[in-house]
């Protein structure tokens, strides 16, 4: 996945951020938003200090992991919030619709390397990479951009 605008890779599917936590208590606009997040860099992490600061909000990194389920398991146990990506929302978490201080995220867009960069075009790999993307996008499992 990458950021809009970014100029790595083919995009395939494009979708919003989100603010997700086990309760939307968590998110009390009076205290710093407590942050669980991925080490930098990470493209959820940015996304959510990016626009707490151009909002004003304070917050604190209560948590870092660097995998999906310690993200999750400190989300369970009610320590902060998290950004996802909407289809990605883990199970047990709500999603906390732009309540009170959290801003609107930006879209992520996920993308398909151009392995071509790196391997001549008629390499078996250029060619993989090509056949699934068109089945991603012309199959309707993910929208293009």
């Amino acid at each position: 996945k990458r950021r809009l605008g970014r100029p790595r890779g083919r995009p395939v599917h494009r979708e919003p951020l989100i603010w997700a936590a086990r309760s939307p208590d968590i998110a009390d606009p009076a205290r710093p938003l407590p942050l669980i997040a991925f080490p930098p860099p990470s493209i959820t992490r940015a996304a959510a200090i990016d626009a707490l600061d151009r909002a004003g909000r304070a917050w604190r990194i209560v948590c870092t992991s660097g995998s999906l389920s310690g993200l999750k398991a400190a989300a369970d146990a009610g320590l902060g919030v998290m950004v996802q990506p909407r289809s990605m929302r883990p199970h047990g978490l709500v999603e906390l619709e732009g309540g009170p201080g959290l801003p609107a995220l930006e879209e992520v867009e996920f993308i398909i390397e151009d392995v071509s960069v790196r391997r001549p075009p008629d390499s078996p790999e250029a060619r993989a990479a090509r056949i699934l993307t068109e089945a991603l996008v012309v199959g309707g499992i993910w929208r293009s951009p």
